[in-house]
């Protein structure tokens, strides 16, 4: 006999809103329980493409393919805050490479640090102008590449402001991030990020 799992998800957070996601899984009733692991309707489950029941398989297998773990996965979405630093390129390979892997998403975030355009008089807007110009540049530079690379499609972002604030203001804000990639060798400390 046919079967569906689903799992219905909502993750709500402190200033987030809410996440909804959803998690099926397809397989057949086995006729006899078979395994000792899980619970529920894991020793009766045999999932599509498996000749086993949960119940048979190590938990390890269970919780990558199961309902629970497809709508969890389906949330997963990677920050990469892209300085200027060496090491920068390696920190959106990591974070592209497991979003692809994991079936999440990608976002880019650029913080103009408007402190360094800031008391120059008359000049001011024209130099936020440019620094916006060249920070979707920049993004655009990576996010083509991350797309050849892995097919994903970033989220690119920027914004103005203090480096550290403003990165944990997006993340709160945006209420989906599930992890922060960071180059080894930042110039700025995120040290207040935890």
């Amino acid at each position: 006999k046919r079967q569906r799992f689903i799992c219905a998800l909502t993750i709500f957070g402190f200033k987030k809103k809410p996440i909804h996601s959803l998690g099926i899984i397809e397989g057949m009733i086995s006729k006899t329980k078979k395994g000792k692991n899980g619970f529920g309707y894991d020793p009766i489950f045999i999932p599509n493409g498996k000749k086993i029941t949960f119940g048979q398989m190590k938990p390890s297998l269970k919780f990558k393919i199961d309902h629970r773990s497809k709508a969890f996965k389906k949330i997963r979405k990677f920050l990469v805050v892209v300085d200027d630093t060496s090491e920068c390129h390696r920190a959106i390979s990591y974070a592209s490479r497991r979003a692809m892997q994991t079936k999440g998403k990608i976002t880019l975030l650029r913080v103009v640090n408007t402190s360094d355009f800031k008391n120059v008089y008359g000049v001011e807007a024209i130099m936020k102008q440019e620094a916006e110009e060249n920070a979707r540049e920049i993004l655009k530079t990576y996010s083509e590449n991350v797309n050849a690379d892995t097919g994903l499609v970033p989220e690119l972002v920027v914004r103005f402001g203090q480096p550290t604030t403003e990165i944990i203001d997006f993340i709160n804000e945006d209420g989906s991030i599930s992890l922060i990639v960071l180059a080894a060798a930042t110039a700025v400390s995120y040290t207040h990020l935890t």
